[in-house]
């Protein structure tokens, strides 16, 4: 009984010796797990994969000797995926993806820093797996074989050109019995601080009443914070009106290929400056419906363009399409000139024609205005198209121009099966190095570092352009001049008109802000075309960052009101209106 009382002292004496000797044997217990963050292994990445049969491939290890036995070799195999931008946040989405407060966190994190990236080490395998189901399943499938990695990436991609890093962790002993010692260890180790914490506590009677006046302060604290951020959700949704859910409901068309369903709702949002619900009008727009068929002596203006037609930050009623119309009912009388719109985001004159052709000629325009943006020349590109957006160059969801020769081109119709042909990865990054693997795009793409490098679009900037930019400028050409032929046959006046962006105050040493815009022009001029910037009506402005949203560079309802005001303006004194009209307009 005394040895029993004075082991007990002892244990309450030594309470932190103990302690600090459990948390001692927790460390050994991860060493002993074997996991590659701890150094009880050698660390091999994973280069120069070579292609074998199927999903197998095969890369040699600096390790001759591994699998020489031809024994099963303990290891792990991690596939490491840099996400960037949206991606990095997948994780989380999943599990709070619902939550206002959260995605406007996101937000503004990629607002301020819009290249964040995260790294996801996953473990795949099975490992020591036949060769053959390596070749036929892969999955993640592996084995180390006579000083030789064969495995396959987890989707069955190529680990070429995924993107994706591959490391191989080999422990120095096995595994297998390092971890049964180290569960041991820590479930030891866990039940004696546990202990020791029920003995110290055991010997001070205050711990009570330091628990009851401690317990009621953590409570409050809890209920604040949840609170807080439930009013944080309940603001969002009922002042902001704000939701978390995105909807972009899609359709094909064999003609114009992927649009809005007609007569839908879309909801989009950055989370931070905006939440918008619009409805498509029956052409899959989002405008107010037209009239059809146009009214006898009506005369009809189309606006064409990208994102900054299709306006999905702004209600309808806020666009510059319906501000330039009401300016027209205002000036010349309800109906005598109205103003219609198509606009799909991420599309450039190229991919715009197939709209006209599909949905815009039953409108019969008399006047139309294509709207161009400093994306215009990589979205007239398949190529560079592809890098944005993950499609196969020669299977993309909207028509393009391909060039077959210096000045020769032909149609390239959308593919409906585009989906079966993305590229490997989730981002732009990833997507170049896969087309950079295959040497009909990779020789095009040369002299261009890709996404990590330059920006896509800031290439168009620089003096000196790789051959993949060059032949993007040539197939805006060719759009252009198809748009002014389409002019001709179907009796309308074309007239191209520059957004602010195409002018940039800071650029690079390599680069020339006014490049772009000067490139553009030049295009314009020697297709004879009528051409307006409606740089210097933004710059202008006393604060020209009040025409667009804070944290997405889209036009605000302020930035299409100065936007109408300029084409108003210009509509009604370059004689681009029939002359009873524009007499009418300018009184």
């Amino acid at each position: 009984m005394l040895r029993h009382t004075a082991l007990i002292a002892a244990w309450y004496r030594y309470r932190f010796a103990i302690a600090v000797f459990c948390v001692a044997v927790l460390g050994v217990a991860h060493l002993l797990s074997a996991d590659d963050r701890w150094p009880l292994g050698q660390t091999i990445r994973i280069d120069e994969a070579r292609p074998k049969a199927g999903h197998a491939y095969e890369a040699t290890l600096p390790q001759a000797d591994l699998g020489r036995d031809k024994q099963p070799v303990d290891s792990f195999l991690y596939e490491i995926r840099t996400d960037r931008g949206l991606g990095a946040f997948d994780g989380l989405n999943h599990r709070w993806g619902w939550s206002l407060a959260y995605l406007g966190l996101r937000a503004r994190i990629l607002a301020k820093y819009p290249d964040f990236a995260i790294e996801h080490r996953q473990l795949i395998g099975p490992g020591n797996t036949d060769d053959v189901e390596i070749r036929d399943l892969g999955g993640g499938r592996y084995i180390v074989w006579e000083g030789s990695l064969h495995f396959s990436a987890s989707d069955n991609s190529s680990p070429v050109s995924n993107g994706r890093r591959y490391e191989l962790f080999v422990p120095y002993v096995r595994f297998r019995t390092m971890s049964a010692i180290a569960t041991w260890l820590r479930d030891l180790a866990l039940a004696a601080i546990v202990l020791t914490l029920l003995r110290a506590l055991a010997e001070r009677p205050s711990f009570r009443p330091v628990l009851a006046n401690t317990a009621p302060g953590v409570f409050v604290t809890v209920v604040m914070l949840i609170a807080v951020v439930g009013g944080i959700e309940v603001y969002q949704r009922v002042a902001n009106g704000a939701f978390g859910d995105v909807i972009w409901p899609m359709r094909f068309d064999p003609i114009a290929g992927l649009t809005y369903e007609p007569n839908a709702e879309i909801r989009w949002s950055n989370q931070l400056d905006f939440w918008t619900r619009e409805r498509t009008n029956s052409l899959g727009f989002l405008d107010r419906e037209p009239a059809q068929p146009k009214p006898p002596g009506r005369f009809r203006v189309m606006l064409v363009g990208d994102s900054f037609v299709e306006g999905a930050q702004v209600p309808n009623d806020a666009k510059v399409q319906t501000l330039l119309a009401s300016r027209f009912d205002e000036r010349l009388g309800k109906g005598r000139v109205d103003v219609v719109s198509i606009g799909l985001s991420g599309t450039g004159q190229a991919n715009q024609l197939g709209l006209y052709e599909a949905f815009g000629k039953p409108l019969a325009p008399d006047l139309v205005v294509l709207l161009a943006v400093s994306n215009d020349f990589a979205d007239n590109s398949p190529l560079l198209g592809a890098v944005r957006n993950g499609w196969h160059p020669a299977k993309a969801p909207w028509p393009f121009f391909e060039r077959t020769g210096p000045n020769e081109f032909r149609a390239v119709a959308p593919a409906e099966d585009w989906a079966r042909f993305k590229l490997s990865g989730v981002d732009p990054v990833s997507f170049y190095t896969d087309l950079m693997q295959m040497p009909e795009y990779a020789s095009r793409l040369g002299g261009w570092g890709g996404p990590t490098a330059v920006d896509m679009d800031a290439m168009f900037f620089r003096r000196e352009l790789p051959p993949a930019f060059e032949e993007a400028i040539a197939l805006t050409r060719h759009a252009l001049d198809e748009w002014k032929r389409i002019a001709a046959r179907d009796h309308f006046r074309l007239v191209v008109v520059a957004t602010a962006n195409l002018t940039r105050g800071e650029v690079d040493a390599l680069s020339d802000g006014n490049l772009y815009l000067c490139r553009f022009r030049e295009i314009v001029e020697k297709a004879g075309l009528p051409f307006l910037d409606l740089y210097p009506t933004f710059a202008r402005q006393p604060d020209r960052s009040l025409g667009a949203w804070r944290h997405d560079s889209h036009w605000n309802q302020t930035g299409h009101q100065w936007a109408a005001d300029a084409l108003y303006r210009y509509f009604t004194d370059g004689g681009l209106l029939p002359a009873g009209i524009a007499t009418t307009a300018r009184r």
